[in-house]
């Protein structure tokens, strides 16, 4: 099983980026207070085009050994994980060599530097990111619902991008706690484009 890995962060502040407007009209900019983030981490399937992705609140050596986790509960026959990040600090930590010590299935490899378009989670990104700009939210907690309905979309969808963002009440959440801290996450099996 090989995996193409990367992370993101989520701004509660929005992403102002070009948009129609009528002619002498200015668009309100929502500006609910301090920014907050969160990260997401994520990796496809390159074989089947399956994602998984799990929300944390910081991109350190924990929560990337808890996605690692994740993905040994995703693919629980592969006698291999092999996992192809990029070249960031949390990917080589000494907590990280440690836990990948302790679990011989999973084999993280990195890619060559200064090469995220050789990533297809990059591409996964950008269009979520897009999706979600424009779309303003007053909580940390509305934008992770957006997040979790655009990859239900996603999911539902035979192929990218997903349509533009519903309402996002009732989504449901998974969140689990961890030594690190509070986590959300999800996997969903993305159907490839034809």
């Amino acid at each position: 099983m090989v995996l193409a890995e990367d992370e993101t962060h989520i701004n509660l502040l929005p992403w102002v980026r070009a948009t129609w407007i009528a002619k002498g009209c200015r668009q309100q900019v929502m500006t609910p207070g301090t920014n907050r983030r969160r990260t997401i981490f994520g990796a496809i399937d390159l074989a089947s085009g399956r994602f998984c992705y799990q929300i944390c609140r910081k991109a350190v050596s924990a929560s990337f050994t808890a996605f690692l986790e994740q993905l040994l509960l995703a693919y629980p026959t592969a006698p291999v994980v092999a996992v192809v990040c990029d070249n960031a600090i949390i990917h080589h930590s000494k907590l990280v060599q440690r836990w990948l010590a302790s679990h011989p299935r999973v084999r993280v490899l990195h890619g060559a530097r200064y090469s995220p378009h050789d990533n297809p989670t990059e591409r996964i990104w950008g269009v979520l990111k897009a999706w979600l700009a424009n779309n303003p939210t007053s909580t940390i907690q509305g934008r992770i619902r957006q997040v979790h309905a655009f990859f239900r979309l996603a999911a539902q969808r035979s192929c990218w991008p997903p349509p533009r963002p519903p309402a996002c009440r009732g989504c449901p959440r998974v969140t689990c706690r961890t030594p690190g801290g509070r986590f959300s996450s999800a996997c969903h099996g993305l159907p490839r484009c034809r």
